[in-house]
């Protein structure tokens, strides 16, 4: 149903000015001219694509963040809408304001905007604000990402952080959607997210534009704009929206160590080879076959993912498998992951292997080879994590000779 989305600042009328110029003055953006009754609107104007942020000037309400949804006909989205469990609030003469099971208010509007602008750029990095977090508490948060998922049609992808999920963002729509399970009853909300390719050069020209560092993780710094509210500086790449693409660069594994340096140096050695037999390959590419094989790189993506999760997510540590597995129906067709890749882009794959790399990295901290996994494989056999690290190997290896053929034949690339 969805197509573009509108991230929308809603500011209280004391915050409003200082908020607006911050907020131009981060993206690079010019101000609209005001629309509305009472001029309460504004749009934020990149040089060059169409706009997807908007100001709104409040009243007395507290200042926050909302999205429009453009749809080509409000009326049957917002049945659509409510058939999802979202429920209406006021009914506009060219929108409608409702809210999501969880609680929280977006607008569903006409369709207009197409062109994504491009990241903006200050002298050696680039950065955007391309995100809208939607933050849930715990018991929503299972229902609100269904809810977000069915109502725009797009899918659910897991992150490398379990607390995350995003939707795949289509490549005509500017704003994506990452939902956030809170660790407390906090009501839900949402907040502003930048992609940069340098977050600490990027948080300092903020912190000069007035925004305060609340806290800084791994791959995100949380800051606090004049109105107070929060948003993230993040560790994506400003063009894909992604998280950095994987290394290809590799480490050969050193020569003396200890088991358990030696062997995680192999299996990372043989996941770079794999980068490596994937990079730079369009959606054509990965779907090329050889001879009476039905193999493609891009199932060996999904594939490989799958490996990532089920091993060292349930057998080794013994968490739930995120989706696109844990609703999967491998019972009905055991080679799901290679056949349902057809209907992913490029793109989400990567994204899904890259992120249950990382999610294996997690799992395998501090656990001792000859440890028993947490969980039986298949129900039937408890491996140790010696065993399932050598599996892995042998998993990768494998498939990289298959991979190295594929590439061959597609470009004439080989070599290891």
């Amino acid at each position: 149903m969805g197509g573009w989305l509108t991230a929308f600042l809603d500011l209280s009328a004391a915050d409003h000015e200082r908020t607006l110029a911050f907020w131009c003055a981060v993206t690079g953006y010019e101000v609209s001219s005001p629309r509305g009754a009472q001029g309460q609107f504004v749009t934020l104007v990149p040089p060059v694509g169409d706009a997807h942020l908007r100001v709104q000037r409040l009243g007395s309400a507290p200042s926050g963040i909302h999205l429009d949804v453009h749809v080509p006909d409000i009326g049957d989205s917002a049945d659509r809408a409510m058939d999802l469990g979202a429920r209406v609030r006021e009914h506009g003469d060219d929108l409608v304001v409702m809210e999501s099971p969880a609680g929280l208010a977006f607008c569903l509007v006409g369709e207009q905007e197409r062109v994504p602008a491009p990241p903006a750029r200050w002298q050696t990095y680039s950065s955007i604000v391309d995100q809208v977090c939607l933050d849930i508490r715990p018991a929503d948060y299972v229902a609100e990402c269904g809810f977000w998922s069915a109502l725009l049609g797009l899918p659910l992808r897991p992150s490398t952080y379990p607390e995350f999920h995003s939707l795949a963002r289509p490549d005509d729509v500017a704003v994506r959607i990452l939902l956030q399970r809170r660790v407390d009853d906090t009501p839900a909300s949402a907040h502003l997210d930048l992609a940069c390719d340098d977050r600490a050069a990027e948080t300092e020209r903020h912190r000069a534009l007035g925004a305060v560092v609340v806290r800084r993780h791994e791959a995100w710094t949380v800051l606090r704009d004049p109105a107070g509210l929060e948003y993230c500086i993040t560790d994506r790449d400003p063009g894909r929206g992604t998280r950095p693409g994987f290394p290809v660069a590799r480490t050969v594994p050193p020569e003396q160590g200890s088991e358990r340096e030696q062997l995680l140096a192999f299996l990372d050695y043989h996941r770079a080879t794999f980068a490596i037999k994937i990079a730079g390959l369009d959606s054509a590419q990965l779907d090329t076959r050889i001879a009476a094989s039905e193999m493609t790189l891009r199932g060996m993506l999904k594939h490989t993912a799958s490996n990532e999760d089920h091993w060292f997510g349930a057998v080794v540590a013994g968490v739930d498998e995120p989706e696109p597995w844990a609703s999967a129906p491998f019972g009905e067709d055991p080679d799901w992951d290679w056949h349902s890749a057809t209907s992913d882009t490029a793109e989400e794959l990567r994204h899904l292997w890259e992120a249950s790399v990382e999610r294996s990295r997690a799992a395998l901290a501090g656990r001792d080879l000859d440890a028993p996994a947490a969980r039986l494989h298949l129900g039937r056999t408890r491996f140790n994590v010696r065993w399932v690290v050598l599996h892995m190997i042998e998993e990768y290896a494998r498939h990289n000779g298959h991979a190295d053929l594929l590439r061959e034949a597609i470009d004439g690339q080989t070599g290891e």
